[in-house]
């Protein structure tokens, strides 16, 4: 059986579930299928694994690794922007006159 910081996190990543599903929900057809479909899981999951009460430090470990992961999407997109050849901040056309 896993440990209470272990169950924690997964309540934390259920609850993120629960909330991106919210969402993606506004974007729906009302009363399409797949409306339908996401309300039931909202309201399923929520049931479980709703408003719970989170521990700071599991709350802190998952807005940190959020917070790597845009950062980490930054720098990838940099990168794939200067694979041009220039370094960054060095436009890659020569300015005109030069």
């Amino acid at each position: 059986m896993p440990g209470a910081g272990t169950q924690a996190g997964a309540l934390v990543k259920m609850q993120h579930a629960i909330a991106m599903l919210q969402q993606a929900l506004a974007d729906l057809p009302i009363g399409s299928d797949l409306h339908k479909a996401a309300l039931k899981a909202i309201s399923d999951l929520a049931k479980h694994a709703g408003g719970g009460p989170e521990t700071a430090g599991v709350q802190q470990t998952g807005g940190g690794n959020m917070l790597m992961n845009i950062v980490r999407n930054a720098l990838m997109q940099r990168v794939a922007q200067n694979q041009g050849g220039a370094p960054a901040g060095i436009p890659s056309t020569p300015l005109p006159g030069a």
